[in-house]
């Protein structure tokens, strides 16, 4: 396994990244929630201990780059993922674990590269925005700008 944590310059963001778990394990990927960062999983993770589990910061999010940028779209936390996954395990098949907006870019990435996904879990998830949701995530986004 890499480095227990780290960060990958990818394009326009940096993306702060951890690995726990043995070394050896089938690989499972955490997905943050909306305002979260790789902490979120910290009750979750050592549940994992078989697996190889990575933790990573979606852009804008804990110590991954904050692009000046009003939102962040869910489709570029799916690229950034999998770029992410490119830099770190080229080809390699991964399960997700996704929460929240972490659950819809992990849907994103399936729809992207299904080869890539031996297995989905997600909690929250959804796979569009209608009026209501749209409102929520804008009233937590603007929560967010407020510190």
């Amino acid at each position: 396994m890499a480095e227990p944590s780290g960060r990958v310059a990818l394009g326009d963001v940096e993306l702060h990244y951890a690995w726990s778990g043995r070394a050896s394990g089938p690989l499972l990927v955490f997905v943050n929630g909306l305002l979260t960062d790789v902490t979120s999983w910290a009750a979750h993770v050592p549940h994992f201990a078989d697996y190889r589990c990575l933790t990573w910061d979606c852009r804008g999010q804990g110590r991954s780059s904050k692009p000046p940028q009003q939102r962040y779209a869910v489709a570029e936390h799916a690229h950034d993922l999998l770029a992410l996954l490119d830099a770190l395990v080229p080809g390699e098949a991964v399960s997700l674990v996704g929460l929240s907006n972490g659950g819809a870019a992990a849907l994103h990435v399936a729809s992207l590269q299904p080869t890539r996904i031996r297995g989905l879990v997600l909690a929250g998830a959804y796979a569009r925005t209608d009026v209501a949701l749209r409102l929520k995530l804008e009233a937590w986004l603007a929560a967010m700008q407020a510190g």
